[in-house]
């Protein structure tokens, strides 16, 4: 999993609403418990977890 922290609802650096962004490395979605403890440590008003759709052939 790869964590980004972006400035939300601002053009400058620093200022806004501090938010984490979760990608998840895989399809599978970590547990509602783990995503907490994540969201916990971070301790931003938001935390968003993503995972990527990958389309199959």
């Amino acid at each position: 999993m790869k964590q980004y922290v972006v400035d939300a609802f601002t053009d400058k650096i620093f200022s806004g609403n501090q938010a984490a962004i979760c990608v998840l490395d895989s399809d599978t979605w970590p547990s509602e418990n783990l995503m907490k403890n994540i969201a916990r440590e971070n301790n931003f008003f938001r935390d968003s977890f993503y995972s990527q759709i990958r389309n199959t052939p």
